[in-house]
């Protein structure tokens, strides 16, 4: 049962879906005229407003034990840019509704192209936002991942001394041969 339902979940998202979003992209409008326009911008206003706020203030919200926010100003916008871009859900809410004709298809195309607005527009802003300082935490976790502490005013951890059969590879060997009184990392003696 679960690999036929693997199979039909694969099917859907791989066949099926796509079709929907082309065929509901290929009823959109296109031409805007100045209301529509105002309909765009302010819906555009509105998805950053229940999108985008609310994680937003989430993100300022979230605290570490000792007290101390874990997002800056500057990652809390990010994330909530990041947050607010949404386009499948209008394509698809607005296809049911222009179906069950609860909606016209003039204001559900000014709603997916507001949708698609935000999908362009967002992610560029969210990444304008983006600095160097953001990717400190993923060396942070390398460096945990690899053994090395946290701070810098811990020493560092030693590595364990490996024994000399198993200081080169098996393939390091074959190529390179071995010269009698040559540590590793300095020059070969000559012999007179």
């Amino acid at each position: 049962m679960p690999s036929s339902r693997r199979k039909a979940t694969g099917l859907a998202y791989g066949f099926f879906v796509p079709i929907f979003f082309v065929t509901s992209g290929m009823g959109i409008e296109a031409g805007l005229d100045a209301g529509d326009l105002v309909n765009l911008l302010a819906f555009f206003v509105l998805l950053v407003l229940v999108r985008g706020v609310p994680v937003w203030l989430a993100s300022r919200a979230e605290r570490r034990r000792d007290g101390t926010r874990i997002y800056s100003m500057r990652q809390s916008l990010q994330i909530a840019v990041y947050s607010t871009t949404a386009l499948p859900i209008i394509v698809a809410v607005t296809q049911v509704a222009v179906s069950a004709g609860a909606m016209s298809t003039s204001f559900a195309s000014t709603l997916v192209l507001a949708g698609v607005l935000s999908v362009l527009v967002l992610p560029a802003a969210g990444l304008a936002l983006g600095h160097r300082s953001d990717h400190v935490p993923a060396s942070e976790v390398m460096r945990v991942v690899r053994g090395r502490p946290l701070s810098t005013d811990a020493p560092p951890r030693r590595p364990r001394p490996r024994s000399a059969s198993r200081s080169r590879s098996r393939a390091d060997r074959r190529r390179r041969p071995v010269v009698s009184g040559c540590r590793r990392g300095s020059a070969p003696r000559r012999q007179a």
